[in-house]
């Protein structure tokens, strides 16, 4: 860390990630960002730690790159990401915890737990229920098995999963959108 601090190399930046990170900045400065209710905090300080991993990433080659930002970026949405994850754990596991609570974090969970490679329906409900015990004692909507039931085949009919079948192999898996 020492030699770091004393390295004074000034860094250069190369015009594409100059314009990556200007975008990048008006990304994290948009009004839906920086007033978002929960990680608004986070997001108006996310520009600066992009810059900061940016210019660490470059420190070998005394230049930012395009790839430098964006695995700094990468970095960093994950990292608010997780935040945003434990943050709503929180709400979902409090003794008031209210139903949309609840099944914000269920989503959540399932998705974790799908991961890229998919995940076996058994494999994924015992997962999902025996980590999240509010899960279990929460009432089924009308017409559903569980709430569990309820959440995965509302994630399924949104595309946001899908249910596969291949060579006798059931699995969930991701699809591209994002959006329930």
């Amino acid at each position: 860390m020492d030699k770091i601090k004393r390295d004074s190399r000034a860094i250069a930046i190369t015009e594409e990630a100059k314009e990556m990170l200007k975008n990048i900045s008006g990304y994290y400065d948009s009004d839906e960002k920086r007033n978002h209710p929960i990680l608004g905090a986070i997001y108006s300080r996310a520009f600066e730690l992009v810059n900061k991993i940016s210019n660490l990433l470059a420190l070998e080659t005394s230049t930012i790159e395009k790839d430098h930002v964006l695995y700094a970026a990468k970095i960093v949405n994950r990292n608010i990401e997780d935040i945003g994850f434990l943050m709503r754990k929180a709400d979902a596991q409090s003794d008031d915890a209210n139903m949309s609570e609840i099944i914000s974090h269920t989503k959540d969970l399932i998705i974790r737990k799908i991961g890229k490679q998919g995940v076996p329906p058994s494999t994924l409900r015992q997962s999902v229920t025996r980590s999240y015990a509010k899960l279990k004692k929460a009432p089924a909507p009308d017409g559903a098995k569980s709430l569990y039931d309820y959440i995965i085949d509302q994630m399924v009919t949104a595309g946001v999963v899908a249910y596969v079948e291949e060579n006798k192999k059931r699995r969930y898996v991701l699809t591209d959108r994002k959006d329930l």
